[in-house]
């Protein structure tokens, strides 16, 4: 999250950060980079790979 905030996260960046999150199991943190995801990049493949099965909100 710290990286996240130093500037404009890449889709890379986010995509590692989601994944990354979801191992450590931060849910926060994960939700946040989904949400910047769907805001910036939402029609990556990555983007819609990581949406699938989480919940709109």
């Amino acid at each position: 999250m710290r990286y996240m905030r130093l500037g404009e996260p890449t889709l890379s960046a986010l995509v590692l950060g989601v994944k990354l999150a979801r191992a450590q199991g931060e849910r926060m943190a994960e939700d946040s980079m989904l949400q910047q995801l769907r805001r910036r990049f939402p029609d990556a493949p990555q983007t819609r790979e990581l949406l699938r099965g989480v919940p709109d909100k």
